[in-house]
């Protein structure tokens, strides 16, 4: 192997939602994608977009759902990882993105090259199941992290 060629660095990659769970499972990530030195990515699953049947009316409004959406998902992780990005403390590349579609399947496509996928921990939701589903769907370690945990390893070095 030659010594010139790099290798592509795998992501963490985390669902995201405003629960509590998942505030947590991004800091989680968060700190796990500076410790290794990788990406991050975020997702954010809306049905919103999935469905195909909609007058051209509905799709317009589905648009501008998204649209909302996905500044507010940018908004709010970027409340979440606020210190940590503004600091220069070594937190990798994040990206943010929307995606449209059934969760399992969005974060299946999310997952395919990550190092690891991120899941808040369902309680009592429509969610219950979620890391064991995608456990069964993904290739990479899905870790899920309970609300409680609320990681504040930010700022420490990994």
């Amino acid at each position: 192997m030659r010594s010139d060629v790099t290798t592509p660095t795998r992501p963490v990659v985390v669902a995201f939602t405003s629960s509590a769970a998942s505030v947590a499972a991004l800091r989680w990530a968060a700190a796990e994608a500076r410790r290794r030195t990788v990406p991050l990515l975020v997702v954010h699953v809306d049905d919103a977009g999935a469905r195909g049947d909609l007058a051209p009316e509905g799709r317009r409004a589905v648009a501008r759902h998204d649209r909302d959406t996905g500044d507010m998902v940018v908004e709010r992780v970027g409340r979440v990882l606020g210190d940590a990005l503004e600091a220069d403390d070594g937190l990798p590349p994040v990206t943010v993105t929307l995606r449209c579609g059934t969760l399992v399947e969005e974060l299946r496509r999310a997952a395919e090259n990550a190092s690891t996928l991120v899941v808040g921990e369902a309680n009592q939701c429509r969610h219950v199941g979620l890391a064991e589903d995608l456990r069964r769907a993904v290739t990479c370690p899905v870790v899920s992290v309970p609300a409680a945990s609320e990681h504040r390893g930010l700022s420490a070095r990994g």
